[in-house]
């Protein structure tokens, strides 16, 4: 079912009227994804950008909110979605100001962009509004990656600075009980380096 689904949503995002584009990098996550998701669980994708891989979510039948602090990033995916008559809860603004509990929450690309003492406070902020997370992060230490160096820039988004990933592991073992860490290998994906994802439950 996932592959025809899957065959079938490239058919939509490729069409050059749409802004979502289509990667390995994103089949890869998906797959992890489906790996921890429930059907049951509400789910919020933080930081969605075009929101793709959650258009997919949902389109599997997943409980799913968007948030998002650039408004014109929110508006683009809403559109797609609301083309597709694909239902989700769109949430503007910083993450740091979501309220609302979620079973799982997962991010691709962010973590990185935050000093070790900001990873803390992510974290904690994970850790309290939702039982379950899932991060990506790309190995910033291997010397294939260029960093980005770009301080003003919102975290996560272009060139925006991004620091050592090293005590990514530590900092979100010492908030969530159940761990999982895989590497998604850089020949698999298309890139000069490898990807990382950390998976935490507290459920």
């Amino acid at each position: 079912m996932l592959n025809q689904l899957l065959l079938k949503i490239r058919f939509i995002i490729h069409k050059k009227s749409n802004p979502i584009l289509w990667t390995q990098t994103s089949e890869e996550f998906l797959h992890v994804l489906i790996q921890y998701l429930k059907k049951s669980d509400k789910v919020i994708e933080l930081g969605c950008g075009s929101a793709h891989i959650s258009f997919i979510l949902a389109k599997l039948g997943y409980n799913i909110a968007l948030n998002e602090i650039r408004e014109n990033s929110l508006i683009q995916a809403k559109d797609v979605f609301e083309k597709h008559s694909v239902s989700v809860k769109y949430i503007s603004g910083n993450l740091f100001s979501i309220s609302d509990h979620y079973d799982f929450a997962w991010n691709s690309g962010l973590i990185q962009c935050f000093t070790d003492s900001e990873k803390k406070r992510f974290v904690a902020k994970l850790a309290k509004n939702f039982n379950k997370i899932l991060l990506f992060f790309p190995n910033t230490l291997d010397q294939n990656k260029v960093r980005g160096s770009n301080k003003k820039n919102i975290p996560g988004v272009d060139d925006a600075i991004e620091y050592d990933i090293s005590n990514i592991p530590k900092i979100i073992q010492s908030k969530l009980t159940i761990i999982h860490f895989g590497t998604i290998r850089s020949e698999k994906i298309g890139l000069p380096y490898n990807m990382y994802w950390i998976y935490g439950d507290n459920s």
